[in-house]
């Protein structure tokens, strides 16, 4: 994560993460990232996997969706509500959502209870869409900027390389 924010010019996604110090998955977020986040403008996108959110095995499959409003919580509280946003991995967890959160169709639920937290109208928009849209929009003007100056690499990766090199394969 942090090689990444050394050298992009461009704000990152962190797609599918929670937040390390609520759950210490090292798919999550850790605070010194988060941190230089705000510099770089990009965002993080909450992930929906209850072992992203909850990582105590006893209680995962009792997780609900006010898990999700928590670590949505610690990262505004932490750096603002300008770098969170919702990145559900509803195709990609196997039906391992908190309850209340099992499909876009509760969506409503978790807006209400960031609501009750009290989050504004234009928080929830950010939340909700407004930042992923916010970072796009800047990774598109960079791509502009840097398409003059780097070319893409063509080289292709061969196959043996990358089946004996786990570095280029995610365990996912």
């Amino acid at each position: 994560m942090h090689a990444v924010l050394n050298v992009s010019r461009a704000p990152v996604i962190f797609s599918h993460s929670c937040v390390y110090s609520i759950c210490n998955n090292s798919r999550n977020v850790p605070d010194d990232v988060l941190d230089r986040l705000p510099a770089n403008g990009g965002v993080v996108m909450m992930n929906f996997f209850i072992v992203f959110l909850n990582c105590d095995p006893a209680t995962q499959a009792k997780t609900s969706f006010l898990k999700v409003a928590d670590h949505i919580d610690y990262i505004k509280n932490r750096i603002g509500v300008d770098y969170v946003g919702l990145g559900s991995d509803f195709d990609g967890v196997g039906g391992a959502t908190p309850i209340g959160l099992e499909d876009v169709s509760k969506y409503p639920i978790l807006v209400a209870e960031l609501i009750k937290r009290g989050y504004s109208d234009v928080d929830i928009a950010k939340v909700v869409g407004g930042n992923l849209l916010r970072v796009f929009s800047k990774v598109e003007s960079v791509s502009y900027v840097l398409e003059d100056e780097l070319q893409p690499d063509e080289n292709l990766i061969s196959f043996d390389f990358a089946s004996v090199n786990d570095s280029c394969r995610s365990s996912y």
